[in-house]
């Protein structure tokens, strides 16, 4: 698969380090995530990066075509948690940073693997997927009709959270394998919560070109739209991300 496009725009324009939304991808094309981090837990930015990093560290070349199963998940989770607890270990806390430490950590992942002759998509709460099939919007079943003003499910660095969601499948996490040949025109979409809402209902109410074509904006022209949507009150203020992906390259 081939990253076509990156944009992502905080919520504050003048404060572009704080947008807990992080993008990483392999260079060899093999796996990708995106990640989006709760702003009231502690440091989410950094936890989203270490979730989106150990995703793609955990997906071996030589394994393509072995899919997601509970022992990976596990494996994935506990690396990412050991990698955050050991970056704050070595720091001097406030105590109310440290309090805020024990509360745990919490973002979302959506991770994509190339399998070849198909993707599989790996998901934890409301960052969501989208491609065309036939002409129609697909995602993955736990976003068909899914409800963005709930709090969603979200992987935390606290080790009962975890052990908990693994048991919900296609409720509050997902995995699928999408065959290449049937995502219509190559084409991927992955976004974080709050444009994912607004471009679902366009889609649906709207126009599906109209909504294929916003996701395929450049930073300029998504920055605008954001800014007359958010001025309508059609967008919810928040970090937006969308990453175009080419699924077949």
């Amino acid at each position: 698969m081939k990253i076509r496009s990156v944009v992502s725009i905080p919520k504050e324009e003048d404060y572009p380090e704080a947008n807990e939304d992080n993008f990483r991808s392999r260079e060899d094309g093999i796996a990708c995530a995106l990640s989006d981090g709760a702003s009231e837990s502690f440091d989410s930015k950094a936890w989203s990066i270490i979730l989106c990093e150990n995703f793609n560290s955990i997906v071996k070349r030589k394994k393509r075509g072995k899919f997601f199963h509970d022992g990976t998940i596990t494996q994935f989770l506990n690396q990412a948690k050991n990698s955050f607890n050991n970056k704050y270990q070595k720091k001097t806390l406030s105590w109310s940073q440290e309090a805020s430490f024990r509360r745990g950590s919490f973002a979302t992942i959506l991770g994509v693997i190339d399998h070849g002759p198909a993707l599989e998509l790996f998901s934890v709460g409301d960052t969501v997927a989208i491609w065309q099939k036939n002409g129609q919007l697909k995602m993955l079943s736990m976003h068909v009709d899914y409800d963005f003003n709930k709090k969603p499910i979200l992987l935390s660095t606290l080790c009962n959270t975890n052990n908990m969601q693994l048991l919900n499948l296609d409720r509050d996490w997902s995995i699928a394998k999408i065959k290449k040949k049937e995502i219509q025109n190559n084409e991927i979409f992955l976004l974080t919560d709050a444009l994912a809402k607004r471009v679902i209902d366009i889609a649906k109410y709207d126009a599906l070109g109209k909504a294929i074509n916003i996701m395929k904006q450049n930073h300029g022209r998504l920055k605008k739209w954001i800014i007359d949507e958010r001025s309508a009150g059609l967008l919810k203020k928040d970090d937006y991300t969308i990453v175009w992906i080419e699924s077949n390259d």
